[in-house]
């Protein structure tokens, strides 16, 4: 966890949200004490896709793979 001043978050704001967006929790001190923390939001606040709608958008060609395989295998044995 990193620690900056006031002074130091206004003179380099661009390098803290750059630590922030790495996953670094930054925590901002006034005149020796701590007035806030800043650091990355979760995945579902930053909007990323979810799993499900992912797999949703996914869509099966043919038969499944597993089958496939299953069927490949019965024919090179006869």
């Amino acid at each position: 966890m990193k620690t900056v001043s006031v002074r130091e978050m206004r003179d380099h704001i661009g390098q803290v949200l750059s630590s922030a967006e790495l996953g670094e929790t930054v925590i901002i001190k006034r005149h020796g004490r701590k007035i806030a923390k800043l650091g990355p939001l979760d995945a579902t606040e930053a909007g990323l896709p979810s799993m499900k709608k992912l797999r949703d958008q996914i869509s099966n060609k043919g038969k499944a793979l597993s089958k496939a395989v299953i069927d490949e295998r019965e024919e090179e044995r006869y």
